[in-house]
């Protein structure tokens, strides 16, 4: 339990310094840890052992017990309270557990008895318990309520995709964008922003490979992995295809006719002429490639190369009806693969599977088209996707709102933890960042403006640490220990009575409205010690 002063004024500290590493030092830690475990009751329980055995009463031993360990907060802080509240931690989440299987359920809830209890616990006399339970209780839920939560889908995206601390730590993200405009630590931001940004292409073509179980490597180039994807697909359709044939029968050729003539409403009268163009290469890699009425695996390999290389042709392009071309090819790419499962069913259920990979791929291509350098953003990758299940006209528009189109749950899962688009390119930001590097080394030489060399350094290696958070080994420390550790700390029921303690006599204070000059300590008529708190306008106010 937490000591506080009852007497006169606190006397003048003195100027000995504690010694680390000694029996008292492991002693305090002891109890320090105690404390924590048994929810600030361990003097008390300590007590009433070495009473039972000892000449001094339970009072004495108690009263002991806490000079001691308040001596040690006094000489270690740091060991001695991040000890109990490291300490309480597990007592904590055995709480919970009991709590939860009791009925009671929710963070909040469960932070707030947590706190209660240790309030209780904490408390010097039975007559502190109910208030400074309420402090703790109100204490242990605000603490919750502050401690950062990572959500489960950027846990889960964090391992696909290298996420900032404020995207990974959702209540994070408005501090870490407002940190964004500034020196030194703003571009250290927006550089791990844009890698995550890098790497979402990757993620995207691994889940159009899922079906297929391949895996691209996180950290390939997007270019080059739009490249592997694209091999793998030739490999894959080669293997789907070896050894087939396929008649070119009048139900193929209808099947392919109503792809056709889709593809020719869809470019209208103005693009009666690339339409045409269409129908007749069609013709003509179809019929073209076929000996004796049947195509190959091998001829429908390069017709299917050929209609990609078309469909990326167009794609580039920035007129409309290029755009609905380009779309018609892709619908014929997806379509004839469909169309070669249903006429030859030895190989099935590979082409089945390459199709469906395939067809997650198609609206990745198109984006990857209009993309720099094969890089393209959630906002472009959805785009392409709507884009692509427009063409299903009510079906289509139907799984959009459902948010059931093709790579669509995987692109919205990236808008909301990543964003829709790539951070700003930081020219003001690297402007302010030069400034500052000038400025800084200016002050070093001659402190212009009236700062002072002092502050200038401190400036400095503020911006320089700053920036040190933001590198990837910064980033990994802040995400995997600093900002959990500090996140647990805030929950542990320690914390909360702790610092219940600290804010019960500033109560009085308050009531009083004046500043508390001192304390002063008499019997009542029971004989029972009473303390009041005199004010700086002649008050008194009762402590305890």
């Amino acid at each position: 339990m937490a000591l506080k002063k009852v007497g006169g004024t606190a006397p003048a500290p003195t100027a000995t310094t504690a010694e680390r590493f000694t029996p008292e030092y492991f002693a305090g830690l002891g109890r320090s840890a105690a404390q924590g475990i048994s929810f600030g009751t361990a003097d008390e329980i300590e007590a009433f052992v070495r009473s039972l055995v000892g000449e001094e009463t339970y009072k004495q031993k108690r009263d002991k017990i806490r000079a001691g360990l308040e001596k040690f907060r006094s000489d270690f802080p740091v060991e001695a309270y991040g000890t109990e509240i490291a300490a309480s931690v597990p007592s904590g989440v055995g709480l919970a557990g009991l709590l939860a299987r009791l009925g009671i359920k929710g963070a909040m809830k469960q932070a707030g008895a947590g706190g209660a209890l240790y309030g209780a616990g904490a408390a010097e006399e039975m007559e502190d318990v109910p208030v400074s339970s309420a402090l703790g209780g109100a204490l242990g839920v605000g603490g919750e309520a502050l401690a950062p939560v990572v959500s489960r889908q950027a846990q889960a995206l964090g391992k696909k995709i290298p996420l900032t601390v404020g995207q990974y730590f959702p209540g994070m993200k408005r501090a870490e964008e407002a940190l964004t405009s500034m020196p030194f630590v703003g571009g250290g931001i927006r550089a791990q922003q844009e890698r995550g940004m890098k790497a979402f292409p990757v993620f995207m073509y691994n889940r159009a490979l899922k079906p297929l179980g391949i895996e691209l490597p996180k950290n390939t180039e997007p270019r080059v992995a739009f490249s592997k994807a694209k091999s793998i697909f030739d490999q894959k359709y080669k293997q789907a295809l070896d050894g087939v044939e396929v008649d070119v029968s009048d139900d193929l050729l209808d099947d392919l006719s109503k792809i056709v003539t889709t593809a020719k409403q869809e470019v209208g009268d103005a693009g009666l002429k690339k339409g045409a163009d269409f129908e007749n290469m069609v013709i003509r890699q179809v019929l073209g490639r076929a000996k004796d009425g049947k195509l190959s695996g091998e001829a429908i390999q390069d017709i299917q190369k050929k209609i990609g290389a078309e469909a990326m042709r167009f794609g580039k392009s920035t007129d409309p009806i290029d755009d609905k071309i380009a779309t018609a090819y892709s619908d014929l790419d997806i379509g004839m693969m469909d169309l070669i499962a249903k006429y030859s069913p030895a190989k099935k259920e590979l082409l089945q599977k390459t199709n469906k990979a395939y067809s997650q791929f198609v609206p990745l291509r198109s984006a990857a088209a209009k993309g720099y350098e094969g890089q393209f953003t959630p906002a472009q990758a959805m785009s392409a996707v709507r884009s692509e299940e427009r063409k299903a006209g009510a079906a289509g528009l139907s799984r959009l709102a459902a948010g059931e189109g093709r790579m669509q749950k995987p692109i919205e899962l990236a808008q909301r933890i990543i964003g829709p688009s790539l951070p700003d390119s930081g020219t003001a930001g690297r402007m302010l960042t030069g400034a500052a590097l000038y400025g800084g080394g200016g002050a070093l030489v001659g402190a212009p403006g009236g700062m002072s060399t002092e502050g200038a350094m401190l400036g400095l290696a503020g911006g320089m640490l700053g920036r040190g958070a933001t590198t990837r080994g910064g980033q990994a420390f802040l995400k995997r220990l600093a900002i959990p550790a500090a996140a647990a700390g805030l929950r542990a029921p320690a914390t909360a009575g702790l610092l219940a303690q600290q804010v019960g006599p500033m109560i009085p204070q308050a009531q009083a409205g004046g500043n508390i000059v001192g304390y002063e300590t008499v019997t009542d008529r029971q004989g029972n010690p009473v303390t009041f708190a005199k004010t700086s306008d002649g008050r008194a106010v009762r402590v305890r």
